[in-house]
C-alpha cells in the first residue's frame, strides 16, 4: 500500500492510464491535472488548463470535473467548470504535448460530465440558461466539438436533477438521477431521433429509449463496467444494475453516505468510497463485502481501478491518495 499528499485542498477526480502505469489526479486546488507515477508517489507531469486557453478566454477555472482517455491516436478528454457558468470540453496529445481540441460552452450551464471509455464521446447534463428545461447533450469533442445528440427535460422534476453531479455514459447508456429523489434513469443515447432532427423532447422519444428505476435512494455516484451490463449506484445505500436484464440488485440499503464507485471491467467487483473515509471492496455476484480499508484522511471522494482489476486507488476530501493490491 501506498500513500501520498497530492493536493491540499482535496481530490475531485483520478483516473489510471489506459496502460496502467500513471494516475492522473484533478485536485480541488488548481485548474490541472497531474501524471502520478503511483509506484514511486512522484509527480511526472503537469497539464494546467489555463496554460493552453486563450487569453481572451481565461477566466476563473475549477477542477476538471471529468476525465478520460483514448489510446488510438493518444489522447486525454477532460470536462472542466469554467467561472460557474460556463464550461470547456478539452482534448489534449500527451504524445506530443499540444492541443487538440477545445471548445467552451455557454448555452448551458452545465451539472455534469460523463466521458465514454473510448474518450470519443462525452455526455453534458445541464439546465438551459433562459428557460427551465434540463437537457442531456452529446458531444463528440475532438476537431470541432459537434453537438451530435440533444434530450430535452422540461417541468417541475427539473430540480431533483439539480441536486446531485452523478452521471455515467458507456458509450451507449447514460445514467442520471431520475425525475423523482429515489429513481435512477438510464437513457438510450441509440435511440430513432424526432424526425425533424430537432431536440429529443421526452414525448417524442421511443419510451425504451427512457427508462425509471426507483431504487430507494437518491443515486449520487454513479459507474458503469466497461466490458459487463452493470452498473454501480452509490448513495444512501449501495448497489448494482444490470442492464442486460434489467434487474436491480441492492448490496446494502439505509447506510452511511457513498460518494464514490467504481467497477472492475468485468463488472465482479466494486469499489465504493465512504463518507468515513472508509474504501469497500465488494464481490458483486455474492453480493459480500470482501474487504473494508480505513484512512485518517477524510471522506473518500474518488475511486479508480486500474486496467488491471488488481491495483486499486483512492482519493480523499484532504488530498491524499492511496494505492493498494485489491487482493494485498
Amino acid at each position: 500500500m501506498r500513500a501520498f499528499p497530492a493536493d491540499g485542498r482535496g481530490i475531485r477526480q483520478l483516473a489510471y492510464t489506459p496502460d496502467g502505469r500513471h494516475l492522473v489526479v484533478a485536485g480541488r486546488g488548481a485548474a490541472g491535472l497531474v501524471w502520478w507515477d503511483w509506484l514511486a508517489g512522484t509527480a511526472s507531469r503537469r497539464l494546467y488548463l489555463l496554460d493552453v486557453l486563450p487569453a481572451e478566454a481565461r477566466g476563473e477555472i475549477d477542477a476538471p470535473l471529468e476525465i478520460g482517455f483514448r489510446t488510438d491516436p493518444a489522447r486525454v478528454v477532460t470536462a472542466w467548470e469554467w467561472t460557474g457558468q460556463e464550461n470547456c470540453l478539452h482534448v489534449h496529445d500527451p504524445d506530443h504535448e499540444r492541443e487538440v481540441g477545445i471548445r467552451i460552452t455557454y448555452r448551458t450551464r452545465y451539472h455534469a460530465f460523463a466521458i465514454s471509455p473510448d474518450g470519443q464521446r462525452i455526455v453534458s447534463r445541464g439546465m438551459y440558461a433562459r428557460a427551465d428545461a434540463g437537457c442531456l447533450e452529446v458531444w463528440q469533442p475532438e476537431g470541432a466539438g459537434d453537438l451530435v445528440r440533444i434530450f430535452d427535460w422540461r417541468g417541475d422534476d427539473w430540480d431533483e436533477w439539480d441536486e446531485t453531479g452523478a452521471l455515467a455514459y458507456d458509450g451507449r447508456h447514460v445514467a442520471s438521477v431520475g425525475p423523482r429523489r429515489t429513481t435512477l434513469r438510464l437513457w438510450d443515447t441509440y435511440a430513432t431521433p424526432p424526425n425533424d432532427g430537432g431536440p429529443w423532447d421526452l414525448e417524442e422519444v421511443d419510451p425504451d429509449a427512457c427508462v425509471d428505476s426507483d431504487i430507494g435512494y437518491l443515486p449520487r455516484a454513479l459507474a458503469f463496467a466497461d466490458n459487463a451490463p452493470g452498473l454501480a449506484v452509490g448513495g444512501d445505500g449501495l448497489g448494482v444494475y444490470d442492464l442486460g436484464t434489467g434487474r436491480w440488485r441492492a448490496l446494502e440499503r439505509d447506510r452511511e453516505m457513498v460518494h464514490a464507485v467504481a467497477l472492475t471491467d468485468d463488472g465482479r467487483h466494486l469499489l465504493a468510497g465512504t463518507e468515513s473515509g472508509a474504501v469497500e471492496l465488494w464481490d458483486v455476484a455474492a453480493g459480500r463485502l470482501v474487504r473494508q480499508l480505513t484512512w485518517d484522511h477524510g471522506p473518500v471522494t474518488a475511486v479508480a481501478f486500474a486496467p488491471d482489476g488488481q491495483t486499486c486507488a483512492a482519493g480523499t476530501a484532504t488530498g491524499w491518495v492511496v494505492v493498494w493490491d485489491r487482493d494485498g
